[in-house]
């Protein structure tokens, strides 16, 4: 499944010919970034840290196309990357460097039959509990695919009940040895009821298998009741709930109850907040499935100085291993228009985490740790062409000591667009 790109691209003919005899929106793209950076610690160690400079070529295109038929988004690019001091590490050739995603649906048949198409290449973190740090492309990082189709109809039954019912079918590849690739088959069938242009229900059951190359195989069963509520101009409620019943070939069933609710609140034309909770099973690139608690909240100005405030908990506890995870934190990010062209973006990020002893580690202490990462990016922007210089600095600080690593990068750079 590595050789994505071919059939990526072969979607993308495909789809734009079953649209060819109707007019839409086409959009296209092209781009080329490049990027000189050093980087003072490029294997993130704790300790005998090795600096390089690394020369990054980005070209990419980008391609919309919308129609009363299909719509459909794709980014594509290679990021080709050249280490001075470590050439071992170079990325030259396609299979490194692609970068790809796309995303369409196609009606088929009069608003009734469906087919979406999702394909995205891209470079993933292996496990949270290793070193992570911002524009790092090897340490804990593999290369993943996530391609998905789904043939699905939607069919009136009223003008205000809809009934609908697809299959899926997902391939989850990962590069890297550890990655637990997945394919799993997905039917789905349920009812969606408008009362008001204000309120809508549903009520789904599906049903899933999933195969893993490493772990557990299980089937999955869900029934879910969801809800979308614009109470007022300002104030829209989303929720959901439900249970879940994942059924091992070779281990102990887990059942649990689902659900999720989100809130935002509009409180002027320039600041909005929300928060939100869920509760339900994800998959992790190298240990399996786990049940993710999760709750954030946000605020969110709009002014002349965009910023977004957003803090956050999670639990993971991991179905199949004995492990848990949680880590709490705040994220900032905003942009400051300097000049009509030049913009400076701040982003900082603080989360703590505490990773519950694994069978097996030299470590059998609780580790807790406090992760810190800002970056501040100057972009000056002439016609088609924005010139960037930034600075990004990352460090973990673990009571186990030899988990702490400091990293520091500054690059400049320029991305000229047609």
């Amino acid at each position: 499944m590595n050789r994505r790109g071919i059939i990526l691209f072969s979607l993308v003919i495909f789809c734009l010919i079953l649209s060819s005899p109707v007019w839409g929106e086409f959009k296209l793209t092209p781009s080329i970034s490049i990027r000189e950076e050093y980087d003072d610690n490029i294997f993130l160690t704790a300790d005998n840290e090795k600096g390089d400079f690394i020369t990054s070529i980005y070209p990419s295109i980008s391609l919309g196309y919308t129609s009363n038929l299909l719509t459909l988004s794709l980014d594509y690019g290679v990021n080709f990357r050249f280490y001075l001091h470590n050439s071992d590490q170079n990325e030259t050739d396609l299979t490194n460097t692609q970068r790809a995603k796309l995303d369409s649906t196609v009606s088929l048949y009069r608003d009734i039959f469906f087919i979406k198409v999702f394909d995205e290449y891209a470079r993933v973190p292996i496990d949270v509990r290793k070193q992570t740090a911002i524009n790092n492309q090897f340490v804990n990082m593999t290369d993943s695919n996530h391609f998905l189709v789904n043939p699905y109809i939607l069919y009136p039954l009223s003008g205000t009940l809809q009934a609908k019912a697809g299959y899926s079918y997902e391939n989850v590849w990962y590069k890297d040895k550890a990655g637990d690739d997945l394919q799993s088959h997905l039917m789905t069938i349920g009812l969606i009821k408008e009362f008001s242009p204000k309120l809508s229900t549903s009520l789904f059951y599906t049903y899933s298998i999933n195969n893993y190359k490493i772990t557990e195989d299980y089937d999955r069963q869900d029934i879910v009741f969801g809800m979308n509520y614009q109470l007022t101009e300002k104030f829209s409620l989303q929720g959901s709930f439900g249970y879940a019943w994942l059924n091992y070939k070779e281990a102990e069933d887990y059942n649990s109850d689902i659900w999720s609710i989100d809130a935002k609140y509009l409180l002027t034309e320039k600041v909005s907040v929300g928060a939100g909770y869920s509760q339900n099973f994800m998959n992790s690139v190298d240990q399996g499935t786990y049940k993710n608690d999760g709750a954030a909240a946000f605020i969110t100005w709009q002014g002349s100085v965009p910023v977004t405030l957003r803090g956050f908990m999670q639990k993971s506890d991991y179905i199949i291993e004995n492990r848990e995870d949680k880590s709490t934190g705040v994220s900032l990010s905003g942009d400051i228009p300097l000049t009509p062209k030049l913009t400076a973006k701040i982003t900082g990020l603080y989360t703590y985490y505490k990773f519950s002893p694994e069978e097996g580690n030299v470590n059998p202490e609780e580790e807790k740790a406090n992760r810190y990462g800002v970056g501040i990016t100057f972009d000056y922007a002439i016609r088609i062409t924005t010139i960037s210089i930034g600075y990004i600095h990352d460090l973990n600080d673990s009571n186990i000591e030899q988990n702490d690593y400091r990293d520091n990068r500054f690059s400049v750079g320029a991305r000229f667009t047609l």
